[in-house]
């Protein structure tokens, strides 16, 4: 069996402690082209901490607010606002179609 890429640890342990995670809702997954992607959720946070003896102020990177990363999307938002049409509505995307696709007539 394998090792994961960036850690001496079979993959196969990986997995199984994820699915575990997973089966106590701590953690979710999203499988997308044979790959499973998981999300830990605050109540996984928390049951972490408890389990490894963290103390309550340590925080995972990806749970950290980045002040920087805040601004820049509301930098963003503003720019965009520009955009609207009159009456506060926004352009509609792609054409006058309404899903109905380019090649295809609509049907009466």
């Amino acid at each position: 069996m394998t090792n994961h890429e960036t850690m001496d640890v079979n993959n196969l342990q990986c997995f199984l402690v994820m699915r575990s995670l997973k089966s106590r809702k701590f953690v979710t997954e999203v499988f997308s082209w044979q790959w499973r992607y998981y999300f830990l959720k605050n109540e996984g946070v928390k049951f972490l901490r408890e389990y490894l003896g963290l103390p309550p102020d340590v925080i995972p990177n990806t749970h950290r607010i980045d002040k920087s990363a805040k601004k820049e999307e509301d930098e963003a938002e503003a720019e965009g606002e520009g955009e609207r049409r009159e009456g506060g509505e926004r352009r509609g995307r792609g054409g006058r179609t309404r899903g109905r696709g380019r090649g295809r007539p609509a049907e009466n």
